[in-house]
């Protein structure tokens, strides 16, 4: 007689399997919710990527997908860069029956994966146009996580209660749903890979003509000028030069009040300034031909105490001569 299975030792799949599709009492509805996902998830973990960031790891902890070693075979379908056939709808009854797969890897070092790991495991599908919008690559194209790969291919096929679930355990997971909308209703709505494929060209044109509107918007209209009309441009910008000219230089009857009520106040203020600078001159000046001039006979007379020389005295005299001329001529 062979060797009898214990039946209480059973191996792990097996015990995922007998687990029962019930809620238990003391179990809460969202983890009954996530062991009872109807979809089976697998990754190929190459280890390659920050546990803490890892959205593949964490569906593990969450209890949503399982790891699976690096060449372990899986015969459902395959989310992989290695073939031109897109995801459709065409490929639901694979998904429910087997499950989905998907890579684990940095994108830097796909290129290095061994190709015999996974290319002859399972379906191989590919994802069209998609805009990341996980923490990592947020805005780059086909650059998607592991959870975001998944979640759309559940949306494409026509599983989408099952993508908004797995994708809203993440925080940013209702932005990427909001960014491709457009694009994962479209695809939705083929029945083959091949309309897919149209659907996301016509989706991409359609962006690229409303971004051709939104520049033109900004754009001034060209100006076809001739030869003629550029001349009469420059006769006008020279006409116009010099008529600034001659409003800047006008005569001093049109000033306005306060332009000539300065221009009448400047040379009493020259005169000011020319007498203060005389009078520090003298206060500096320690020379012994320095004489003690009489001001008796003047009207205005500098500080007591000033000591001019001959010469700094006839200065004196003649500004204050144009000081009073200045005085009564305004």
């Amino acid at each position: 007689m062979g060797k009898q299975r214990n039946p209480q030792k059973l191996s792990g799949r097996a015990k995922a399997n007998s687990r029962p599709l019930t809620r238990g009492d003391e179990e809460s509805e969202l983890s009954f919710s996530r062991r009872s996902f109807p979809v089976k998830l697998f990754m190929w973990d190459y280890e390659q990527c920050d546990a803490k960031r890892c959205t593949g790891r964490k569906l593990c902890r969450l209890q949503y997908m399982r790891s699976m070693r690096p060449g372990q075979s899986f015969r459902g379908l395959v989310l992989s860069p290695s073939t031109k056939t897109v995801i459709s709808a065409a490929d639901r009854n694979l998904v429910e029956s087997v499950g989905i797969s998907v890579i684990d890897c940095s994108w830097a070092k796909l290129t290095e994966l061994p190709p015999h790991h996974f290319k002859k495991s399972g379906v191989h599908r590919l994802l069209p146009f998609l805009v990341a919008a996980n923490s990592v690559n947020y805005g780059k194209v086909r650059k998607l996580s592991c959870v975001e790969a998944v979640a759309a291919t559940l949306y494409i096929v026509g599983l989408q209660e099952q993508a908004i679930q797995l994708i809203n355990e993440f925080s940013w997971g209702n932005e990427f749903l909001k960014i491709n909308h457009d694009c994962l209703e479209a695809y939705a709505a083929c029945k083959s890979s091949d309309e897919v494929l149209v659907a996301q060209a016509k989706y991409l044109e359609d962006c690229r003509k409303e971004q051709e509107e939104r520049m033109n918007r900004f754009q001034l209209p060209r100006y076809e000028s001739s030869d003629e009309s550029e001349q009469e441009a420059e006769n006008y910008n020279v006409t116009e030069t010099v008529a600034q000219s001659a409003d800047i230089t006008d005569t001093d009857d049109t000033l306005p009040p306060i332009k000539e009520t300065l221009q009448r106040a400047m040379p009493a203020v020259h005169t000011t300034q020319n007498l203060r600078n005389m009078a520090r001159s003298a206060k500096l000046d320690l020379k012994p031909d320095a004489v003690e001039c009489p001001y008796s006979d003047m009207e205005t007379a500098p500080p007591p105490g000033v000591h001019f020389t001959e010469e700094m005295y006839a200065q004196w005299t003649a500004a204050m001569n144009c000081s009073e001329l200045s005085c009564k001529e305004s």
